[in-house]
């Protein structure tokens, strides 16, 4: 899963996701998909992300990497 480069282990999303790891919080937990591009990231992260969007009067977005 961990790949080394000089000296700082890295890692794919992909490999993230399948881990069950958010790539936001990097916390293991249960991953939710974003419906268009099916990113994934943990509800918490989710909650945070939606309520600051809100916050700011927006109620059209895509998800957390900017996809529409």
């Amino acid at each position: 899963m961990f790949k080394e480069y000089d000296g700082v282990l890295k890692v794919g999303r992909n490999e993230m996701e399948e881990e069950g790891v958010c790539p936001v919080c990097l916390q293991d937990s249960e991953l939710v998909k974003a419906d268009l591009c099916e990113h994934k990231y943990c509800v918490e992260c989710w909650r945070g992300y939606i309520k600051e969007k809100l916050d700011k009067g927006e109620v059209f977005f895509g998800c957390m990497e900017g996809c529409k």
